[in-house]
């Protein structure tokens, strides 16, 4: 999707999937009755975030609006409730971002979370823990993250090291993280693929 040289800006929605209203017509399959109150019904008017179909429902939800910003000339890569968008003009991609990025999400009612997003174009995005740098594609761990996950491994060495056992949280802990940085490859090798 990105080509040396590309220039992005993204941008991440402000409560994520609380964003969606669930319509009108799926309410009744969102609901339940409480055993103390069977008459009384319960439901969301938004996705339930702990539902395991919840981020696929978002992301087909949101699926019209990326194809849109591509048909516009725009890579747009969408993770979830984040957004970047690439392109090979950085001039170019300042006046988009006033003129078509930003006002599409205004009218959508989509909330921005600014503090997490950089509207003015770079060659290097950081996302998942991951640094991201367009002009050569290159894909780095952040020393944020590095960091994080060198000292879970060690308090874990070293749980093990002087009492010959771990607690199963700190297993845990350790391999969340070394899966979460798996996980966070895949999209950022994405954005970065280039043949």
């Amino acid at each position: 999707m990105a080509r040396p040289g590309d220039w992005a800006v993204d941008c991440d929605l402000a409560d994520g999937y609380f964003q969606l209203l669930t319509a009108l017509t799926a309410c009744m399959f969102c609901c339940w009755a409480s055993p103390m109150e069977p008459e009384q019904l319960f439901g969301f008017v938004v996705p339930m975030f702990g539902l395991c179909t919840v981020p696929w429902t978002f992301n087909k939800a949101l699926k019209p609006l990326v194809s849109f910003f591509r048909r516009c000339l725009l890579s747009c890569w969408q993770y979830f409730d984040d957004f970047a968008f690439l392109h090979r003009d950085r001039l170019a991609l300042t006046r988009l971002v006033e003129k078509l990025i930003r006002p599409i999400f205004k009218w959508l009612n989509l909330s921005i979370e600014e503090s997490k997003s950089h509207w003015e174009p770079t060659q290097t995005l950081v996302k998942m823990g991951y640094e991201i740098n367009l002009q050569f594609c290159l894909i780095t761990i952040t020393e944020e993250k590095r960091l994080k996950v060198a000292e879970a491994v060690q308090d874990l060495a070293e749980a093990l090291r002087n009492r010959h056992q771990a607690q199963v949280r700190w297993i845990a802990s350790v391999n969340g993280k070394l899966m979460a940085m798996d996980q966070a490859f895949v999209p950022a090798r994405m954005l970065c693929f280039h043949g």
